[in-house]
């Protein structure tokens, strides 16, 4: 097993594609979604910072990519056959790169019935449907876990779902793994939160219930748009560290200190070390460590 290894998390890309709007979507959630990219003036999806992110992260020599979810914004086909194409250019193959949906990214049930997440993706999905997670990569001796909690829900619902097939297979592979690294990544934030009720993991308690008898080594998710760390209880009452990243390609000229950011982690002997993260600077035109 290597003694040193780097992963990258990245998540909420939130790939524009407006161009695929028809009218027919005058009717359907995606008119809240779209005028809700072009009223926020000041925050700005920029697909070239997805070129950036990617060559960055190979630059500082990342073994495996992360993306927690929500890579289209409105689930049209062609925002991630957009991103297909950036991965396609970039120095990574698919058994590099973990990818899990997001709520986004089953915007609409018709979206998910066509799988346009998972045809859009093509290889670099690693799974043809919901029905194919957990997914699991190894990564010198790290396994990396991917659950599915993207579910269609209404207008101004936000909320995910794991289902109890996903939990129990799961619950398995920790089985399976127990006593190695395990990383597991999903969209939202598997703790409970003030905003829960319509914005949360429905089966989060569930989920924290396999996590306390299983444990993992840490949780990494999306979903909030800022970056975030906290912690869920693990076995003989341990805390597991929980990860979020704000958005992977946002250029948030009215917020400074919001824009495109990378969440890098070191690991060592299997054993993870620390964490940082790079925030995109448009005055110097690369990427810079976050002061904290």
């Amino acid at each position: 097993m290597s003694t040193d290894v780097l992963i990258a998390h990245i998540t909420d890309i939130h790939f524009p594609s407006m161009s695929s709007f028809e009218v027919g979507d005058l009717f359907t959630k995606r008119i809240s979604g779209a005028f809700n990219l072009i009223a926020n003036s000041g925050r700005r999806f920029r697909k070239h910072l997805l070129k950036e992110s990617l060559s960055n992260i190979s630059r500082l020599g990342a073994s495996h990519i992360v993306i927690s979810g929500d890579l289209g914004n409105l689930a049209f086909i062609e925002e991630y056959e957009g991103i297909s194409s950036f991965l396609d250019e970039s120095d990574f193959s698919p058994e590099q790169v973990t990818i899990v949906p997001g709520n986004h990214d089953v915007y609409l049930k018709s979206a998910e019935k066509n799988r346009n997440f998972w045809r859009g993706l093509g290889k670099w999905a690693n799974a043809t449907g919901p029905q194919d997670y957990p997914i699991e990569k190894n990564i010198d001796g790290i396994n990396v876990i991917g659950l599915s909690s993207a579910v269609p829900s209404p207008p101004g619902i936000a909320w995910g779902k794991i289902g109890e097939k996903q939990l129990s297979d799961l619950e398995q592979i920790l089985e399976k793994h127990s006593g190695e690294s395990n990383i597991l990544v999903l969209h939202h934030p598997p703790y409970r939160g003030p905003d829960s009720w319509h914005d949360g993991l429905i089966d989060g308690t569930r989920l924290r219930e396999i996590i306390c008898k299983w444990g993992v080594d840490i949780i990494l998710h999306g979903h909030e748009h800022f970056d975030m760390s906290g912690s869920v209880e693990g076995p003989m009452g341990i805390r597991i560290p929980v990860f979020g990243t704000g958005c992977a390609i946002l250029d948030n000229f009215s917020k400074p200190g919001n824009g495109a950011r990378i969440r890098l982690l070191r690991f060592s002997g299997g054993k993870f070390i620390k964490t940082w993260v790079v925030e995109w600077k448009n005055d110097i035109g690369h990427f810079k460590p976050v002061e904290v």
